[in-house]
């Protein structure tokens, strides 16, 4: 029934973008008789991209969770449907990407474009890959290739202007956001360039502006969100900045990623007992996941438990591999542990000597 899918996966959709995950999934897993419909599979994957479960996005978008089993009819047709869709093929190369296989990530990518055709996302996605191994240059070449199928592609016009910021080119870079500004007013992505452009030269006011633009048209993207609190945090105006992560959290109630926020905050600030609140909340609805350990390994450390904050982040290495934090944060509580040398007894060197070892192993 195309309607019947239809429905299911407009409501997927709407409750990812109202970080009501759970909803979403049980959306999907109530409805058997459209598990299979490629349209609401797909939603269902970007239900986990959403919450940075890109593991199981790829597993989902490239078809690889329906290996090994024995499938039905329905399951045998959509895994071959995966195989030639444009938006799967793109978004397992995303998925890729965003654990750090970009040698993977290229791979699809090629194979798409040779298979399926030359597609701007495809273009884009390519040139992400590039950005991501910070060769800007070449990042630029497929984003041309992208803007040129397409003038009006957000993507590919938003990472072109990053690129040539992220090569110090900021005249450049503030010229080709202007001519996009001019041509689509009304692109999120290019405000929240523009906010990063003026993040960068430390015109944080205006970079402030710029977010709240974004933020304005499109307010169920968070991450605009936490730029704005570290801008305000620049201008000494860490008040504001928490009465911004406040307002997230009466607007997404009971959300992961902005009680793990929320907690580094007030971390930062030493406010221990408000960040123990935000630790407890995340244990008790979350208490396996990386943002949930992560954050406990941070209060932990404040706490000057360094043992206890490495087993955290340990922990949170384990089920999230690809996050270059989760190193640093478990690098840091083991350096945390070593003694100077001059406070170290005999018996203690071969322990601080491991610590030391285990921490450069991370890093």
């Amino acid at each position: 029934d195309r309607n019947k899918a239809d429905a299911v996966y407009f409501k997927i959709g709407a409750l990812k973008w109202l970080r009501r995950y759970a909803e979403a999934e049980k959306a999907f897993r109530d409805d058997p008789d459209v598990q299979t419909n490629l349209k609401v599979w797909s939603e269902r994957a970007n239900v986990f991209y959403e919450q940075k479960q890109f593991r199981e996005a790829y597993l989902y978008e490239s078809g690889e969770v329906l290996e090994g089993r024995e499938l039905s009819e329905q399951q045998e047709t959509l895994k071959e449907n995966l195989k030639t869709d444009t938006e799967a093929r793109e978004w397992t190369s995303v998925a890729l990407r965003k654990m750090r296989k970009l040698n993977e990530a290229r791979a699809v990518m090629t194979d798409a474009l040779t298979n399926l055709g030359r597609k701007t996302n495809f273009l884009g996605e390519l040139g992400s890959i590039h950005y991501a191994e910070r060769d800007y240059d070449k990042a630029i070449e497929y984003f041309d290739q992208a803007i040129e199928i397409n003038p009006y592609e957000t993507f590919a016009l938003q990472w072109r202007a990053a690129s040539l910021r992220k090569q110090g080119n900021r005249d450049a870079a503030q010229a080709e956001l202007k001519k996009a500004l001019d041509k689509v007013p009304y692109g999120t992505r290019l405000w929240e360039e523009a906010g990063w452009l003026a993040f960068d030269g430390e015109q944080f006011e205006e970079a402030i502006k710029h977010v709240d633009r974004a933020t304005k048209l499109d307010p169920y993207v968070i991450a605009r969100q936490f730029y704005k609190v570290e801008a305000l945090i620049r201008l000494d105006r860490a008040d504001e900045a928490l009465d911004v992560i406040k307002k997230l959290d009466e607007r997404f109630p009971n959300d992961a990623e902005i009680m793990e926020q929320r907690c580094w905050f007030h971390l930062r600030f030493g406010q221990l007992e408000a960040a123990k609140d935000q630790v407890m909340k995340l244990r008790a609805s979350f208490p396996d996941t990386a943002l949930s350990l992560n954050a406990l390994g941070g209060y932990e450390l404040a706490m000057r438990n360094s043992t206890g904050a490495a087993a955290a982040f340990r922990e949170a290495r384990n089920l999230v591999d690809y996050e270059p934090q989760y190193y640093v944060n478990h690098a840091s509580a083991l350096l945390r542990q070593v003694k100077l040398p001059n406070e170290v007894g005999r018996l203690e060197t071969p322990r601080r000597q491991e610590l030391i070892a285990e921490a450069k192993e991370i890093c």
